[in-house]
Formats: C-alpha cells, sequence, structure tokens
C-alpha cells in the first residue's frame, strides 16, 4: 500500500505534467522476501540474490572464524582448515531435495561455523568429533540424521576429546537453555521443538535439570488456541505485554499453538538486535504498532510445534 501512494512520483511525469521535475524525483531501496508483481517491478529495478557457491560459503565463513581478536589462536585454525570441506558438506545437504532446501539454510551453516568457533575457545581445546557432533545437531537438528552422517563423513577428526558435550536430545536443549553468553560467537539461538501431541512440555518441566526448583519462576508457559476468544486482537495485546515482561526480567518463555503471535515476534524469533552499549532491544510489533523492548541476557524463548 505504501508504494501505491509513491506510484505517481515514480513515474517520469509528475502528477501529470509534461516537463521532468528532478526536484520532486523519489529514489528508494525496497528490501523484500516476496515476489514483486508487475505494477512494483516496471518502476525501478529489481536486484537478486542468488545461492553463494562453496568459494563463497568459504570466504564467508573464514571471515567468521578471523573475526575473532586471537585468530591466530591453533584452536581457531583447527576449524579454519576444515572449513571448505564444511562448505561442501552444506551444499550436498541443500542440493538434494527441495524440502531439505526449505528446511535448512545459510542462517544453519553459519552458526555452526560460530558455535564450532565458540567451544574451541571457551574451553581451550582443538576441534574434535564430539564437539562438531554437537554443535551440527544444535543446528541442523530436528530432522533427520542425513544432515550429521554428511558432515562427519567430510571432516576427518581426532575421536578422543576431554570436553565431550552431551549430544542427546535432552543434553542440547539443556545447552542452549543454560547458556547466557551474548557474544557474536557464543549467542544461542531460540529454540524450537517439534513434537507430537505437544509432549515436549512435558518432559520440559519434569526434567530437573533443566530448571532446578529455585528458578522454577524464572519459566512462564504461554498457551493459546482456536476459541474466538483466543484470536482476538486484545488477547494478543495482553500476551504481547507477557512476553515483553518476562523480556526484561530475564524468564523463559514456552510458547504453544499461539502462531498468532509469531508475525509480532518476528524480530524477536530473528534475534535482530538492536545493541546500545552492553544493552540489547528488539521490536515487538502489533499491526502498525512497534515499540522497543529492552531483552535481558538470561531471556530465552521456546517454541513448541506439534
Amino acid at each position: 500500500m505504501p508504494l501505491k501512494v509513491l506510484h505517481p512520483l515514480l513515474e517520469d511525469s509528475n502528477h501529470g505534467s509534461k516537463g521532468l521535475n528532478l526536484l520532486n524525483q523519489v529514489a528508494f531501496i525496497g528490501i523484500s522476501n516476496w515476489s514483486l508483481d508487475p505494477a512494483k517491478m516496471n518502476r525501478g529495478i529489481m536486484v537478486t540474490r542468488d545461492d553463494p557457491d562453496q568459494e563463497e560459503l568459504v570466504l564467508s565463513a573464514k571471515e567468521i572464524c578471523s573475526s575473532n581478536s586471537s585468530s591466530a589462536d591453533p584452536k581457531l585454525q583447527s576449524v579454519d582448515k576444515h572449513v571448505s570441506t564444511l562448505a561442501g558438506a552444506y551444499l550436498k545437504l541443500v542440493g538434494t531435495t527441495n524440502s531439505t532446501r526449505e528446511y535448512y539454510g545459510l542462517r544453519d551453516f553459519y552458526s555452526l561455523i560460530k558455535m564450532l568457533v565458540s567451544l574451541c575457545l571457551e574451553h581451550k581445546v582443538s576441534l574434535t568429533s564430539s564437539i562438531l557432533k554437537h554443535s551440527v545437531l544444535r543446528n541442523f537438528g530436528g530432522s533427520d540424521n542425513r544432515p550429521l552422517n554428511l558432515f562427519m563423513k567430510s571432516v576427518d577428526l581426532p575421536e578422543g576429546d576431554p570436553l565431550n558435550p552431551d549430544s542427546t536430545p535432552l543434553g542440547l536443549i539443556r545447552a542452549n537453555l543454560i547458556s547466557c553468553s551474548t557474544s557474536f560467537y557464543g549467542e544461542t539461538r531460540y529454540l524450537l521443538l517439534l513434537t507430537k501431541n505437544y509432549a515436549a512440555l512435558t518432559i520440559l518441566m519434569k526434567s530437573s535439570f533443566m530448571w532446578p526448583e529455585d528458578k522454577l519462576d524464572k519459566v512462564r508457559v504461554l498457551f493459546g488456541s482456536s476459541f474466538p476468544r483466543d484470536q482476538n486482537y486484545s488477547t494478543a495485546c495482553s500476551n504481547i505485554n507477557k512476553i515483553k515482561v518476562c523480556m526484561e526480567t530475564g524468564k523463559t518463555v514456552i510458547l504453544l499453538h499461539l502462531e498468532l503471535l509469531y508475525e509480532s515476534l518476528y524480530d524477536t524469533l530473528n534475534q535482530y538486535y538492536l545493541k546500545i552499549y552492553d544493552q540489547r532491544f528488539v521490536d515487538l510489533g502489533l499491526g502498525t504498532h512497534r515499540m522497543k523492548c529492552r531483552v535481558h541476557n538470561d531471556f530465552k524463548l521456546v517454541v513448541i510445534a506439534n
């Protein structure tokens, strides 16, 4: 709709005048994940970005590794030397079927590289097979074992590992929830748990090692439903406000059947933060309204899908 208002200014003639008034010409850059209709395409230049090839992936991954001040650290170099084979495994994974291509994306690959760097630097160890397995499962889990098999076969790594992180499903979830790092490498992504009949909620709440009894007040579960009153505007506002309070106080929020809120939480789910000094802020939207919300370092968001 805003672009339609600008249509007269985007034409060669200005409001029906015969001459071209350069002072009234408007230039702008529009970024969209959706296909543009002909009315918009014929009023500008469309620039599309193709999927990166292996060389571009390797270059980006090496830049991620070199972003750390201790890029000459042997622990970091143990990740850097395997970047090319990891990029090849990723391209092989997403190039197999269309369904896989839609399920995994570049963000998963870049997050994998950052997690490998983070674990190696934090624990002062070189890259090993158990660290790679743990990182792959945390960034490419949720489907089948094909991503794990591809990455593990592509890289020849030593088996012995003093760190040996827990790579069981509950271990992976726990590692995500207890991490409070907000650094470039150590920041974890929010969880999406795919289970039948929302069984993940019962498993999480019964797992005492996830949240000790003295921290149960730090967990907030929000339910939704298809009933009309749960779909109205006032209920959405109430739920957004509850999430906002949890963000500011550092609580963990678990969402069930609240697809209505996903659009409002778009920036939150994608972790599009605005950082001012050591504080993080994110936009919360509801309809046409937007507001900034401070994000506590301990805040976690878990989405349980059926």
